[in-house]
């Protein structure tokens, strides 16, 4: 048996979503949005087994930012006892490691689910004198309760769309805009200076998330070396960013933030840019690139993406506090 263990592509998620439905037929919660969210959670990551026969395991890992977590580790019923499952949980171990610096694996099994505790175990994991308590943000099945009628105050109600791209842009360039324009990487920007780049490019479009981080955790943030930000420079100010987050290469390279000035929108530079961006990113080399965008971003964001070769996979409303009143 020759067993290939990969990230979850595109074309793998139909098959995991029907092995998770056979493995875990009482779990509440929907698999395929499990999944999709699990894809495009920069901690996470999916990885599937496979042999001649086709889809032979899957499992999840993730990290919480101090321990790792094992989720979905589940093998074909046919395909039980030939070591699939051990291949697995060591290939989430060693990504869990080498990607996300963790020192201990987590892990919940229903008490009264004999064998695979007896697997656990046999894989070198203990049961812990641990006290298990969780608690539902959403009822049963997933679904997240409807937002509030659009105006509620205090409110804002959000489509987010993840989008990925598979292949790198083809030899043909946009046109150069008629502006002296320069990209330049920030090696280890300061807090002080990010903040500035937020505040002004994020300002029209409701940019708000980073401006709840304090200072120690944008510090750490920036000190990654798989975290990289790049100011494009606009007759000699800075007129817009892009940040990339690297950390999960092979499997993929994220576009964490693109922005520009607003007095520079509609001029071309915003796709100059975004294919700037693009080549810059598959210079590593990442099996895909992935990016999100709302309902909050400028009109022509989603469209643009689209142009230049991402495609959505997922889409998911959220309702969010408004934030302007922070301003």
């Amino acid at each position: 048996m020759t067993l290939r263990v990969a990230a979850c592509r595109p074309e793998d998620r139909e098959d995991v979503v029907a092995l998770w439905r056979a493995t875990f037929p009482g779990y509440t919660d929907d698999p395929a949005a499990q999944l999709a969210l699990a894809l495009s959670n920069r901690s996470s990551a999916v990885f599937v087994a496979r042999d001649e026969g086709g889809l032979a395991g899957t499992a999840m890992a993730g990290s919480d930012g101090i321990r790792g977590w094992l989720h979905y580790v589940a093998v074909a019923e046919d395909r039980r006892g030939r070591g699939i499952a051990r291949a697995l949980v060591a290939h989430c171990e060693a990504w869990l490691a080498a990607q996300r610096g963790v020192t201990k694996v987590n892990l919940q099994v229903r008490g009264d689910n004999d064998g695979v505790i007896g697997l656990y175990q046999r894989l070198g994991y203990a049961i812990e004198d641990r006290a298990s308590l969780g608690k539902r943000l959403a009822p049963p099945g997933g679904q997240v309760p409807p937002p509030p009628a659009s105006g509620t105050p205090g409110c804002l109600d959000v489509t987010v769309t993840h989008l990925e791209a598979t292949l790198p842009p083809g030899p043909i360039r946009p046109p150069t805009p008629a502006l002296k324009l320069a990209m330049l990487r920030v090696d280890r920007i300061s807090v002080p200076y990010f903040r500035y780049l937020y505040a002004e490019i994020g300002r029209d479009w409701i940019w708000h998330e980073r401006r709840l981080q304090d200072d120690a955790t944008l510090s750490a943030r920036f000190a990654d070396p798989g975290v990289q930000v790049h100011v494009l420079h606009a007759g000699g100010e800075p007129g817009g960013y892009v940040e990339f987050d690297l950390r999960r290469l092979p499997a993929e390279a994220e576009l964490a933030f693109f922005g520009l000035r607003g007095e520079l929108a509609g001029r071309g530079i915003g796709r100059w840019l975004l294919d700037w961006a693009m080549r810059e990113m598959w210079r590593s080399k990442p099996r895909r690139l992935y990016v999100n965008t709302c309902t909050l971003d400028h009109p022509a964001a989603l469209p643009l993406y689209q142009r230049l070769g991402f495609r959505p996979f997922a889409q998911e409303r959220r309702t969010i506090l408004d934030p302007r009143p922070l301003n």
